[in-house]
């Protein structure tokens, strides 16, 4: 399910967020409305969503969803002329809410909403399907409300349930069409293909178009809540008589690695001008940060562009999306004379020259650096065409439903839009905010990692995590990334030197490796993809709840962080399996993502059936999920659902609390099939899992032992067959050709044919790739005078230093082009990132024609969503 920037291959569907039944939203209705009681400019309206809307452990948890907003003209010294209303939900925590930490959650994108991840991957609740089909919800036994108030925002504006302007609207899912004013179905079309809807305006120039000036408006809104709930603002506990920082915690997933370092950076120059009196003490809060977490992120283009080449080439799944030449090739088009990495470190140069962050926006600027994002992304895209696999997990092939869209279905509902006070449909993806940061070239000015660094002399916590089947922001790019972080902080030779260590989800399961020294830290997570949650919850929790609490990740015990660090080997080398295929499904807010070329000829000649969101080439004859996984609509309470619903095996598990481990249980694979969150049954590494894991791989030792044995037998068998068959063959041939002298009247001997040449190969030295950044800086710093052990077969190339900021580091000559001998490199000519994919030659409905008074709105194409 994943977020969308140049770098992204995801969710192209800007402009989903309807279903079959979807009319515009009800009137919106809330229980409070008030001005910020330190900025009378903002106005905050929430209320209390109904029961059940997003069911909760405990009935006693409070919520809260609505809208802050910030009138025009607040972003200064940025223009913005048109009102920001932000929308945001709000879950206290299972236990002692009133001192709970608060963390706030941001999906990435750029335009990509936070509900997401409340119903995809770590909320207090989760998507079920009930047994008439429609979409309800159930809570979620690993969700991060078991340790901290949770604050999901919709942010920039237009995204989510966000919005600047109100407009009623007719979108056709078909061709991506979005027509204003409403307009009826044409006949020629499904009755399910126009859907009305009321959205944002659309309009690209009403949307903040940069991270940097996102940060601001962030700024501004947490002003506005923690005004209006002063009983979540850590700074504001019950028993103070004084208000202190409010310490939070921010996590960031994918686009979230530009997000978060440039957002908690600002807070914390905002906490200095404060404090030197540049703004008003009496009408601000003061925002501490706590922790910084990046879930797969996207932190530096320039280290992990050539990282993302590598991991579709080599990678722990053995799964090698192209030939040695081909990867050779692509690298090489990275480094050329004004390529990828040129023309980024020009745009950065420019972007922070003299004082400023980043945060020049002259034209001029703006088309260098967008120049510059467009020429990486057409390296990432070419990489990832070879693949052919989901950009998100390396291990499902493409199209995939990765990942369900039954959220969105659920949220387009009236009577979940009128619980919440939604003001528009749901929309879990947006388009034009994309091509908004693109225009800047966000993704590629490239001052997270100094950001970060600064955070450290701070004394906040910084974390990255990844898990280690996601190709678009891979585990390999992270390292690299928190290496570059330590390389230019007091832990450039600590971090480094600090050992991978077990990260213990439980007592029976080991879910990654971290590598940990005082306050940074970096953890890869086994069998996950780009979400992490949605396929390793439990690991996702323990790690979350460790950070916030400053604990040891691998164990959960309490440290001391100013000298711990983590001891084991220098390399992460853990092997994963591939688990099979999981099912497919099409659905039609996401057809180009999720459908077959066969299934979107068919759907276009009008063919199949719709239901619940989901195409079918014929009417199922049984519920689209399996009775495991529904709901008793007969049931008189979620509890009665949980209980019916929850397999026998986790009856143990609290629904509260965070697991402290003593010891290490045997590693083992935390996946063994891809796992989606549309009714998830409870994680495969609980307590009873765990065991069972266990007990098969006792029984599996003596089994592999017996096999061993057995194949070592047929080996020496087919040797003896293989010589014996060699001998054979070549008294055939010596009588053959005495045959050929007596009786044919042949020559002594036959000339041989004539050799055609072989292309002459690069040299073993010629093709050795330079050690990467990641093991060029652990063995810079690494006491031990030996190399380190590499991680694959095959080394990976040298990737470039962080653009210009590493004045020490040069800059390697761009590799000359390799020719491959059968299979020509693929034209340089990579299609633009938003162009549409090809089509079968079919014939195609006509293109619905509105009246004229009608304005169509042509869809914004862009590459993929990290959410």
């Amino acid at each position: 399910m994943p977020q969308l920037s140049p770098i992204f291959y995801a969710f192209i569907l800007g402009l989903a967020g309807y279903s079959s039944a979807q009319q515009f939203p009800p009137p919106a209705s809330y229980d409070t409305v008030l001005k910020s009681p330190i900025n009378p400019n903002i106005t905050i309206a929430y209320k209390a969503p109904e029961p059940g809307t997003c069911t909760t452990a405990f009935s006693t948890q409070k919520q809260y969803s609505g809208y802050v907003n910030i009138p025009p003209f607040t972003l200064t010294p940025y223009q913005q002329a048109y009102p920001i209303n932000t929308f945001f939900w709000f879950f206290e925590a299972r236990n002692n809410s009133d001192t709970a930490p608060l963390t706030i959650w941001l999906n990435g994108g750029p335009g990509s909403s936070s509900m997401i991840g409340l119903f995809q991957e770590m909320g207090p609740c989760e998507i079920v399907q009930l047994e008439d089909g429609s979409y309800g919800t159930r809570p979620n036994l690993w969700g991060w409300d078991r340790s901290s108030n949770l604050l999901f925002i919709d942010q920039p504006t237009q995204v989510g349930f966000s919005y600047d302007q109100l407009v009623n609207v007719s979108q056709e899912l078909l061709y991506k069409l979005v027509v204003e004013p409403p307009m009826s179905v044409p006949k020629e079309l499904p009755s399910w293909s126009v859907l009305n809807a009321t959205l944002a305006s659309g309009r690209v120039n009403n949307v903040e178009n940069s991270t940097i000036i996102a940060a601001r408006s962030a700024w501004h809104f947490l002003q506005g809540f923690l005004s209006a709930f002063p009983q979540y603002n850590p700074g504001q506990r019950p028993d103070q008589t004084t208000i202190e920082p409010a310490g939070i915690n921010l996590f960031a997933e994918s686009y979230g690695g530009q997000y978060g370092p440039i957002f908690a950076d600002f807070f914390e120059d905002q906490n200095d001008r404060r404090r030197a009196g540049l703004i008003p003490a009496n009408s601000t809060l003061e925002i501490k940060l706590d922790s910084l977490g990046i879930i797969n992120g996207l932190v530096d283009t320039a280290i992990q562009t050539p990282a993302m080449v590598s991991f579709v080439y080599n990678n722990t799944y053995d799964l090698q999306g192209m030939s040695q030449t081909q990867y050779l090739n692509i690298l090489s088009g990275f480094r050329e004379p004004d390529g990828c990495l040129e023309r980024t470190s020009r745009c950065h140069a420019r972007a922070t020259a003299g004082d400023c962050e980043g945060d020049v926006f002259d034209q001029e600027t703006m088309d260098m650096c967008a120049s510059a994002s467009d020429a990486c992304w057409r390296v990432q895209s070419e990489a990832l065409q070879l693949s052919d696999k989901n950009p998100y997990d390396i291990r499902v092939n493409s199209p995939s439903s990765f990942s369900s869209y039954a959220h969105v279905e659920y949220l387009n509902q009236a009577n979940v839009l009128q619980s919440i006070g939604a003001k528009v449909n749901f929309t879990d993806s947006t388009g034009m905010v994309n091509a908004a940061f693109h225009q800047t070239g966000d993704d590629v000015r490239g001052t997270q990692i100094k950001k970060m660094v600064d955070l450290l002399a701070r004394g906040v916590r910084v974390a990255l995590i990844y898990g280690d089947a996601d190709i678009i922001c891979n585990w390999v790019g992270g390292e690299a990334a928190s290496l570059a972080v330590a390389h230019e902080s007091p832990y450039s030779s600590v971090f480094p030197a600090a050992g991978y260590a077990d990260i213990v989800t439980n007592d029976s399961y080991v879910g990654g490796h971290v590598r940990q020294y005082g306050n940074l830290s970096f953890s890869r997570i086994f069998d996950a993809g780009h979400m992490i949650p949605s396929y390793q919850a439990e690991t996702a929790f323990v790690v979350f709840s460790r950070i916030i609490a400053g604990d040891d990740i691998g164990m959960g015990q309490t440290v001391d962080l100013s000298t711990f660090s983590t001891q084991g080997p220098a390399e992460s080398l853990h092997k994963n399996n591939v688990p099979p295929q999981p099912e497919k499904t099409c659905w039609i807010r996401a057809i180009d993502e999720t459908c077959s070329e066969y299934e979107k000829a068919q759907i276009r000649r009008g063919m199949g059936v719709v239901e619940h969101g989901k195409w079918f080439s014929q009417a199922p004859g049984r519920s689209p999920l399996s009775r495991a996984d529904t709901i008793n609509t007969k049931s008189e309470s979620p509890e009665d659902i949980i209980r019916e619903d929850r397999p026998t095996t986790t009856s143990s598990i609290p629904w509260t609390g965070v697991f402290t481990a003593t010891m290490t249980p045997k590693p083992t694979s935390g996946a063994s099939r891809v796992m989606f969150r549309l009714q998830p049954k409870h994680r495969r590494q609980l307590g009873a899992a765990g065991a069972v894991l266990n007990n098969f791989g006792t029984a599996a030792s003596g089994a592999r032992s017996g096999l061993i044995g057995g194949i070592a037998a047929v080996g020496g068998l087919l040797l003896l067959i293989t010589g014996l068959a060699s001998c054979c063959l070549c008294w055939r041939r010596h009588r053959s050709r005495k045959h050929n002298r007596k009786f044919m009247g042949g020559p002594k001997s036959t000339p041989s044919p004539p050799v055609i040449a072989e292309p002459t190969l690069p040299s073993t030295e010629q093709t050795e790739p330079k050690r990467n950044i990641v093991q060029r800086f652990a063995q810079r710093h690494r006491k031990e005078s030996k190399p380190s052990p590499m991680r694959y077969d095959i080394e990976r190339p040298e990737e470039p230093p962080v653009l210009d900021r590493r004045p020490s580091r040069h800059l390697s000559a761009p590799m000359e082009p390799i020719l491959e001998a059968q299979s020509p490199r693929p034209s340089s000519d990579v299609p633009e990132r938003r162009s549409p994919q090809p089509e079968p030659e079919l014939e195609k409905p006509p293109t619905p024609t509105p009246e004229p008074e009608h304005k169509t709105h042509e869809p914004v194409l862009e590459p993929p969503v990290p959410v």
